[in-house]
């Protein structure tokens, strides 16, 4: 997947695999996850139900040496 942004050094490439390498989430059997790397070098996960599909995606933002994750959910007002 960071293959397709040719703008990020083959050396942040490297550094970033490495850290996503062994990165697994536990889940129940009806959620799937996918992991990719924006082209800003940002790691995000999007989580999808098998019958409810997409619900929400997590991001991990470098932030001054350390990382900061950053949750989102999708729904509307009829959700609740």
């Amino acid at each position: 997947m960071i293959d397709h942004y040719p703008m990020i050094s083959a050396e942040r490439k490297r550094e970033l695999a490495e850290k996503v390498k062994g990165l697994n989430f536990p889940l129940p059997s009806t959620v799937s996850m996918r992991k990719e790397i924006l082209e800003n070098g940002h790691i995000v996960y999007l989580f999808r139900h098998e019958d409810l599909g997409d619900f929400g995606r997590m991001f991990i933002v470098p932030n001054e040496g350390e990382s900061q994750y950053v949750f989102e959910v999708i729904g509307n007002e009829d959700d609740l």
